[in-house]
């Protein structure tokens, strides 16, 4: 084998080791923490609030995540979320512009950050199974 075919060989051997492994994609070397629900909603709340207060909006949803205590703060059955889903839903919302954060908390339709997505009404089935 010549020595530049060995090095370009030996180049894709490094890359194909040192790829992450299944299960390591995203998780930043954390071990696997189911999210506790009533953590995560409160953090959640307390950073909406500050949110809505840094833009200014003053509409009935940002009333309500302020004044408002947490009425049933769980996940929907067959939705198991770690604590890394948590942390990335909570810094996409402070990164959030003003302008993407007014359409989270919308009156009339409200959209969720893909990142605070964690079990698709379409991908429920499939975690189910």
């Amino acid at each position: 084998m010549k020595p530049i075919a060995r090095l370009g060989l030996s180049l894709v051997a490094v890359c194909v080791l040192m790829a992450p492994v299944a299960g390591d994609i995203g998780s930043c070397g954390q071990p696997a923490e189911e999210l506790d629900a009533v953590k995560f909603f409160e953090a959640k709340q307390f950073v909406e609030c500050n949110r809505c207060i840094d833009c200014g909006f003053t509409n009935p949803s940002c009333q309500t995540i302020c004044n408002e205590p947490l009425s049933d703060p769980s996940f929907d059955p067959d939705c198991f979320p770690l604590a890394h889903d948590g942390e990335v839903c909570i810094n996409a919302i402070e990164a959030a512009s003003c302008d993407d954060f007014a359409s989270f908390v919308d009156d009339v339709a409200p959209t969720i950050p893909t990142e605070c997505n964690f079990c698709p009404p379409d991908r429920r089935d499939e975690v189910s199974e």
